[in-house]
């Protein structure tokens, strides 16, 4: 629950400018990654088993987090950081950013 929490910390950054918002975005992305990566050290370690590019994954936690979280939070860290760029670019985002109707 905490990885999602952190989320609204973009808005901390999203007044400041353009690349205030996308600086943001990327912050709090990496920041729920550490939220994964660290629940599946402590809670999720018994289901490190099986490989990685010929690395066993049995009995190491850390590597076995983050690969496991890894695999799907770097795609969506590019995606959500293209969709940003995108959208804090549109002059209409830009009037709801700032506070103009």
């Amino acid at each position: 629950m905490l990885a999602f929490t952190v989320l609204g910390f973009a808005g901390i950054f999203s007044r400041k400018s353009y690349a205030g918002g996308c600086i943001g975005t990327v912050c709090v992305i990496v920041l729920r990654f550490v939220c994964h990566f660290i629940s599946g050290v402590v809670i999720f370690r018994e289901y490190a088993s099986g490989t990685f590019l010929g690395i066993s994954l049995v009995n190491r936690p850390y590597l076995y987090s983050f690969v496991y979280n890894g695999i799907y939070m770097i795609p969506e860290l590019i995606i959500t950081a293209i969709a940003a760029f995108i959208l804090l670019r549109l002059p209409q985002i830009r009037k709801l950013i700032d506070g103009n109707p």
